[in-house]
């Protein structure tokens, strides 16, 4: 209902790791809508860099996330980190996707730890047999590196995932230290 203070939410979690992402464990991923209302979370602070799944939402399963706006982030993490989703998982066998509208990432700085994986401006990785659509999103000017795998929309996708990235738009830097470097997908 209002503009969020990152770093306000992130200093009553914990000041020294940060921000601990909604569905932060796998066996219990985020499954259901969430609408930002257009409004912003500012200086959302994450250093969590033995965890996977480090974003605003760590693993999301059939989710829909909508106009969720993140800006002057600094969010750390090993495996799967990025300013919104972490990691994207299908659970029970069944082929589930994540649907992202209208969301935006800017002026952040969204770094895995060394030897890190599948870091991305909006998703950091999409695991076997499941999928994103992101439909009119932004990374803007955001600073991205991972050791393998990084891309200014997604980080990485796996064997029968499925990625659709619709009317998106990407500025920011993305670095690679060993390989798969991408705009949109590493």
């Amino acid at each position: 209902t209002d503009d969020l203070d990152g770093y306000m939410l992130s200093e009553y979690v914990s000041p020294e790791y940060g921000w601990m992402p909604i569905g932060s464990q796998q066996e219990v991923p985020f499954h259901s809508v969430y609408d930002g209302g257009g409004y912003v979370i500012d200086n959302l602070y994450i250093n969590r860099k033995y965890m996977y799944a480090s974003a605003l939402f760590g693993f999301t399963d059939g989710a829909h996330i909508r106009n969720v706006h993140i800006t002057n982030a600094e969010i750390r993490g090993d495996f799967g980190v990025s300013g919104l989703v972490g990691i994207v998982v299908s659970g029970a066998g069944r082929f589930t996707g994540t649907f992202i509208e209208r969301c935006t990432v800017s002026n952040s700085t969204i770094t895995g730890a060394p030897e890190s994986y599948g870091v991305g401006g909006l998703v950091g990785v999409i695991d076997m047999n499941t999928g994103i659509v992101a439909d009119h999103c932004k990374s803007l000017d955001n600073s991205i590196f991972a050791s393998h795998q990084a891309g200014g929309m997604v980080g990485a996708g796996s064997r029968g995932s499925m990625i659709a990235v619709t009317l998106c738009e990407n500025s920011s830097a993305v670095k690679s230290e060993y390989n798969s470097a991408g705009g949109i997908v590493a």
